[in-house]
C-alpha cells in the first residue's frame, strides 16, 4: 500500500507511509495519532498499521498501536 505524496500545510510534500518500510512509516504514524488520534481511526491508517504489526518489529509503542487505533 502506497499513499500518494499531497503537499503538507507548509507546501513540503507529505511523507510517503508505506508498509514496505515499516519503521519511518511507524513514526509517521505515531506522529498523526498525537496530532489528530481520530485521524489513526479511518480504515487505511488502521490496516497500515495491522501490516506494520505483522512484520513483528521491535519498535516502541508498536504491540499497543493496533489497538488505540481500533478505539
Amino acid at each position: 500500500m502506497t499513499a500518494a505524496r499531497a503537499p503538507s500545510r507548509g507546501g513540503a510534500p507529505a511523507p510517503n507511509l508505506d508498509a514496505h518500510d515499516p519503521a519511518p512509516a511507524f513514526t509517521q504514524l505515531r506522529l498523526v495519532e498525537l496530532a489528530a488520534p481520530h485521524e489513526t481511526r479511518g480504515p487505511s491508517v488502521r490496516a497500515l498499521t495491522d501490516r506494520i504489526a505483522e512484520q513483528r518489529l521491535r519498535l516502541p509503542g508498536l504491540a499497543a498501536s493496533p489497538a488505540r487505533t481500533a478505539q
